[in-house]
């Protein structure tokens, strides 16, 4: 997604076939479902029931490694939606 003034342009990295529906993500998706619901309540009002966010067995691959190093993952993830928000 590039704003250009108030107009928001979707670049695609891949062909769309006509009539395909595009979506786009409110949030860093890599966040895990709890946060991400957290999120979306608190800035958007609502409750996503995606399928990513409907099923935890992307989290349980997230989670399976080393606490230390997806912490860090987890930890480092509001800044990156910061710096994200101020470019």
């Amino acid at each position: 997604m590039v704003f250009e003034g108030t107009r928001l342009q979707l670049r695609a990295v891949q062909d769309i076939s006509p009539k395909e529906e595009l979506t786009i993500s409110y949030i860093e998706t890599l966040s895990l479902a709890e946060e991400r619901q957290r999120q979306l309540d608190e800035q958007y009002h609502f409750i996503c029931r995606c399928k990513r966010c409907d099923s935890k067995k992307e989290e349980g691959f997230m989670l399976s490694g080393e606490e230390e190093k997806w912490n860090q993952l987890k930890m480092a993830l509001p800044r990156l939606e910061e710096l994200k928000t101020d470019s």
